[in-house]
């Protein structure tokens, strides 16, 4: 045990330049086995103080440091989490999820009528409504955002695109527009708080050799949001300030000034959190270092059960996981219980959907689920090596973890430590989500095995089964494994080209057991997402979808 002591003791100083660093792998996963301390922020987290915050922030201002960088603060090209901030305070959408659970509210548009078939929707717009500067939002802003959306063909265009063309959007009035959508949608209306709807004379003004104004969109905003936009700075993040002409007025308690910047290391956001430079968190701190943030006095922890699943990503079409039986002995040799209560420290729960959520339809019942059984991984290894040409079945497999994200490097050791029980050599390789995913678009770049968590970006089973598996989505990082399944595409295709909910759930539940079989990935939690904010804020609202970053409601005192 001592000699255990001592080898944690020098993990832990490892820790302070890179996360787990040159650690081998099976002597740490045995350590924490036999119950050592070693966890996420050991030797990193900051001393508690029981004095007051004191930073150089005004009260008037919010700071929200998180560990994603941003690409830019086009709302229809940036993907991923990280640009839901400026998409909420910034921009305005036809229609907006808030709240837990999500409901859809209006936004810009005031309602809408559909035909029957899921076809054809036609939306009516508030009147009187302006962007920042002073141009009236019309049905033509809503044509020319959809337009431009699909032009750019980006995670948000990609979502749409099965359903939406560029011209699909014909303008009856200046306040009514009609989609006339590709094919039936059963979650069409679900989908548009997606769609941020920019100022189109704006973007016209600045539009460069036809690039829809993106060259000028990368460092300035066209929206209507509650805030405008004061700096940016692609290395830091950007500062909002109020915008007098806000409809929702600015009566009451609320933020001057908001900044939403990127530190990459969970050491140094909470040690800034702690200074009070900033006064929140990213929602999935490490929960070894949530515990010790709940008893700080000038912390407050607000923990919210969400749609968000944590999985490991297989790749469908390059040897060796593109064999059935050696994902199958990776499914079986994960070890879900001990990384949920040692790493996650059961503030998670297990996936028991498969590649759906637990609370979300679709997901049928007694489904099951892969549980760990060495015997069975290798039983099905031993399937997989007589398949696989040796130079496939034996070579070295890449695992990429996200860097700032401790948990996926843990799940990384966790998987690789059990791939050397069956012989098999991997190696992690720890980098940021935009390098990651930008590789996973194309083939020839995505990862051999990866993994992330895949959040309500829409409130209906095609945000998780549909866009992670099924093939018009490849493109996007959600495709990155290439998973092609005959058996399974045309099931997720009608299931998202009919406007009947039963018959969608009855394709979603045969889709999702086919998927479960296929052990097309390794589904592991479900997320326990907790807001972590100084002591003098206060109104936040969370919602399953952007994360609670519209900040409107919010308040520091």
């Amino acid at each position: 045990m001592k000699e255990k002591e001592t080898y944690l003791k020098e993990v832990i100083m490892k820790e302070k330049e890179t996360y787990l660093k040159e650690i081998t792998r099976r002597t740490f996963i045995k350590g924490l086995g036999a119950g050592a301390a070693l966890t996420m922020g050991s030797g990193l987290f900051p001393a508690i103080s029981k004095s007051k915050l004191v930073g150089s922030v005004p009260p008037w201002k919010l700071v929200w440091s998180i560990p994603s960088p941003f690409q830019g603060l086009d709302p229809h090209t940036a993907g991923d989490d990280a640009p839901y901030s400026f998409k909420m305070n910034l921009y305005g959408q036809l229609y907006r999820y808030q709240d837990s659970p999500p409901k859809i509210v209006p936004w810009i548009a005031k309602g809408y009528d559909a035909d029957p078939g899921g076809e054809q929707f036609t939306v009516y717009l508030k009147e009187g409504l302006k962007f920042h500067d002073g141009n009236e939002i019309t049905a033509e802003d809503v044509r020319f955002s959809v337009e431009r959306t699909i032009e750019m063909k980006k995670q948000v265009g990609g979502t749409l695109a099965p359903i939406l063309a560029k011209d699909s959007v014909k303008v009856i009035d200046k306040y009514t527009c009609q989609f006339n959508l590709r094919r039936p949608s059963g979650y069409f209306i679900a989908a548009l708080p997606m769609l941020a709807i920019v100022n189109s004379k704006l973007l016209r003004k600045h539009d460069k050799d036809g690039d829809y104004g993106a060259t000028w969109l990368t460092d300035h905003e066209a929206g209507s949001g509650a805030y405008i936009l004061k700096k940016w700075d692609f290395a830091k993040g950007w500062i909002g300030v109020q915008w007098p002409a806000w409809p929702g007025g600015w009566s009451g308690k609320h933020l001057k000034e908001i900044e939403f910047n990127t530190i990459i290391e969970v050491s140094s956001r909470i040690s800034a959190l702690l200074k009070g430079q900033s006064h929140a968190l990213e929602l999935f701190v490490p929960p070894d270092q949530l515990k010790k943030l709940k008893k700080n006095p000038n912390v407050k922890v607000i923990p919210n059960t969400s749609l968000s699943t944590f999985f490991i990503r297989l790749n469908y079409i390059r040897p060796p996981t593109s064999n059935i039986h050696y994902r199958k002995a990776l499914n079986y040799a994960f070890p879900y219980d001990p990384f949920i209560e040692k790493v996650m420290q059961n503030n998670v729960v297990r996936s028991e959907g498969g590649p759906l959520p637990n609370k979300m339809w679709g997901r049928p019942k007694g489904l099951e689920i892969y549980k760990t059984d060495i015997e069975k991984a290798k039983k099905e290894l031993a399937i997989a090596k007589k398949e696989l040409p040796p130079e496939d079945f034996n070579r070295e497999v890449t695992v990429k973890a996200i860097k700032g994200y401790g948990s996926t490097k843990l799940a990384a050791l966790y998987l690789a430590d059990a791939a050397a029980e069956l012989g098999l050599k991997f190696k992690i390789v720890e980098e940021p989500w935009t390098v990651l995913s930008s590789a996973a678009r194309e083939k020839d770049t995505t990862h051999d095995i990866w993994m992330h968590w895949r959040n309500a970006h829409i409130v209906d089973p095609i945000s998780w089964i549909g866009r992670l598996y099924t093939p018009e989505y490849q493109g996007a990082f959600d495709g990155s494994t290439f998973y092609d399944n005959p058996k399974v595409t045309p099931l997720l295709i009608k299931a998202s080209s009919i406007a009947s909910q039963d018959e969608r759930k009855k394709l979603y539940e045969k889709a999702c057991s086919l998927i479960v079989e296929d052990a097309a990935d390794i589904w592991i939690s479900n997320e326990m997402l907790n807001g972590v904010f100084t002591s003098d804020v206060h109104g936040w609202r969370y919602c399953d979808v952007a994360f609670g970053w519209d900040v409107y409601s919010m308040w520091r005192e």
